[in-house]
């Protein structure tokens, strides 16, 4: 048997997975740009810049000061400063004696304009030398979640096999926001604690746009035709009326019984990121447990499709809520332009990509594993990108182009196995930062104590959390005679399944930090004290039921899919069962 070809796919692994890394860090590493620093020391690489540009700025108030006490003159002549009246002066040779006293005032000035610019030149290096945070510090809290991710999966899969991975990762999170606003040293901040702030200040923006294209294409990529094609209409329906009704019926409770006096607007805004599901742990369960593909293409496909709708509906209430005037008509023409921009635009990205993966589909150039990876990298970055900037659904957009490359695409695969094994390391990196981003984020709000809650509001997490499995349970059981008549049809035991499995995640989070870092309205006028802790105690609910979900269901998904029989099991998988509860 000739051993050429496992030779040549060792080789191409051993390129391609240092190469994906690369390309999702430095993807990530991008991020370091919206994060919060000096003002000065933005864009600097080294300590030298930022104290050459400390001294400049020294100099300038220098300068200010020099003009205030009367030496330098708006048209930039120095002069000297005028003697006081009863000073004496020499009559006989006043002009002499004036130009002299000038040009020695002149000159006193400039020497001690330069004795006080290198005075502040110096103060000014050492405090930068004590204050000034480098940009590559941000990759120290990255690359070290990657350690503590890898480990943590080490230790779930051989002991703990029962505990989703993302949920440890977001309680992990959650422990390092509160300790680092709890324990660091505000005067002399170490290097970590420096790190986990310009992460704990990204913009939300930068954070969508740094990690949902690599989750979402990856997750699209392998998802199977057929089995779709019968889900589909169900999925479509859940998506997009069940997100709609959830959004709305969310915002209700909340507008009507939340102890803080929330607007309408701004409920809704927290209903519809209380509507995006994020199935990551349940879906690894399922597939683990071997549940039916049916079931689990509509929890992940009713997922990936209501991202898109939810942020649509988020940004609808959002800037409804920050005095923008839309009509019933404005309101419907821009909800169709994002669903069904992104759908079309992906279709186009879908088929650019499809095209440049043929162009270098030859299998004997193992090159081509290369160049097709990183066409795929691009389109889901690209694809995201450009349909933010055309004001469609960048989520859409990027769904529909991965799974366009992943059904007609992939039998040009140099290597399908490679492809798909470094789409899974993609995800995996992603899912590992994003879960500790997010809770860290969370568990630093939630210890520096902006929010100033009340004991009753703080209670009123548990009773949100019970009205969401209600509201959650209207929709799927609202849905369910139409979605029972469509496809394979569904069972009551499956729709319970999806109530259940119904977690909220990372991008909710995601959101709800943008909504709370919002502090100007359409006019650009500034927002009110109440209205801005109003965005704050948002975010703490939407954290602490985002936690529930993760920390409740997620773990008990199990246990609930053996009671209810939904699966056939061996004593094997039996065995399995009772270590997942």
């Amino acid at each position: 048997e000739d051993p050429a070809p496992a030779m040549a796919t060792n080789l191409a692994l051993q390129r391609l997975t240092p190469l994906a890394a690369v390309l999702l860090c430095s993807v990530v590493s991008l991020s370091a740009g919206a994060f919060s620093m000096p003002e000065h020391c933005l864009g600097m690489s080294t300590k030298s810049e930022c104290v050459l540009w400390q001294k400049m700025l020294d100099g300038i108030e220098a300068n200010r000061m020099l003009k205030e006490m009367g030496y330098i003159h708006d048209d930039g002549e120095r002069r000297g400063r005028q003697l006081p009246e009863n000073e004496p002066s020499s009559a006989g040779n006043h002009s002499g004696s004036s130009s002299s006293s000038s040009s020695s005032s002149s000159s006193s000035s400039s020497s001690s304009s330069s004795s006080s610019s290198e005075g502040g030149s110096a103060s000014g290096e050492d405090a930068s030398h004590e204050t000034h945070v480098h940009p590559h510090t941000a990759l120290l809290f990255m690359f070290s979640t990657v350690c503590f991710g890898c480990f943590i999966n080490w230790f779930l899969s051989r002991y703990m096999p029962s505990v989703p991975y993302t949920v440890v990762l977001y309680l992990l999170g959650m422990l390092m926001g509160a300790m680092e606003q709890v324990l660091k040293d505000k005067e002399n901040p170490a290097a970590f604690s420096q790190s986990i702030d310009m992460w704990i200040n990204i913009d939300p923006h930068m954070m969508l746009h740094a990690f949902l294209p690599a989750l979402l294409f990856g997750d699209s990529l392998s998802i199977n035709r057929h089995q779709l094609s019968k889900c589909l209409v169900s999925c479509t329906l859940l998506a997009t009326l069940g997100v709609l009704a959830g959004a709305f019926l969310t915002g209700a409770i909340m507008h009507s019984l939340s102890p803080k006096s929330l607007t309408f607007y701004e409920a809704c805004s927290a209903g519809s990121i209380l509507a995006a599901t994020d199935p990551v742990a349940v879906v690894a369960i399922l597939n683990s447990l071997g549940a039916s593909p049916k079931l689990n293409m509509l929890i992940s496909g009713e997922s990936l499709m209501n991202d898109g709708v939810a942020i649509v509906i988020y940004t609808v209430f959002q800037n409804l809520s920050l005095g923008q005037d839309y009509g019933a008509g404005d309101v419907i023409t821009y909800f169709l332009q994002l669903f069904l921009g992104g759908i079309g635009l992906g279709l186009g990205f879908g088929i650019v990509t499809y095209y440049a993966i043929m162009l270098a589909s030859n299998k004997m150039k193992h090159d081509d594993t290369l160049i097709q990876t990183g066409i795929m990298f691009a389109a889901a970055y690209l694809s995201f990108w450009v349909g933010e900037y055309l004001e469609v659904s960048g989520v859409l957009c990027t769904v529909v182009c991965s799974m366009v490359t992943g059904m007609y695409a992939q039998q040009m695969f140099v290597s399908r196995g490679l492809a798909l094994h470094v789409w899974h390391f993609a995800e995996f990196i992603g899912n590992t930062l994003l879960f500790v981003l997010a809770g860290t984020i969370i568990g630093a709000n939630f210890a520096s104590g902006d929010a100033h809650l009340r004991a009753m509001e703080v209670l009123w997490v548990a009773p949100l959390y019970l009205f969401g499995i209600v509201v959650r349970a209207v929709v799927v059981f609202g849905f369910f005679p139409c979605m029972a008549r469509l496809g394979d049809g569904l069972t009551w035991r499956e729709a319970s399944m999806m109530v259940w499995g119904g977690l909220r995640g990372a991008l909710g989070l995601a959101l709800a930090v943008d909504f709370a870092h919002t502090r100007t309205d359409k006019a650009g006028e500034a927002l009110d004290s109440d209205a801005i802790q109003r965005r704050k105690y948002i975010l703490f609910q939407i954290g602490m039921f985002t936690t529930l979900t993760l920390v409740v269901n997620a773990p008990t998904a199990g246990h609930l899919l053996r009671k209810l029989g939904i699966v056939r099991t061996t004593k094997a998988q039996d065995q399995m069962l009772r270590d997942h509860e």
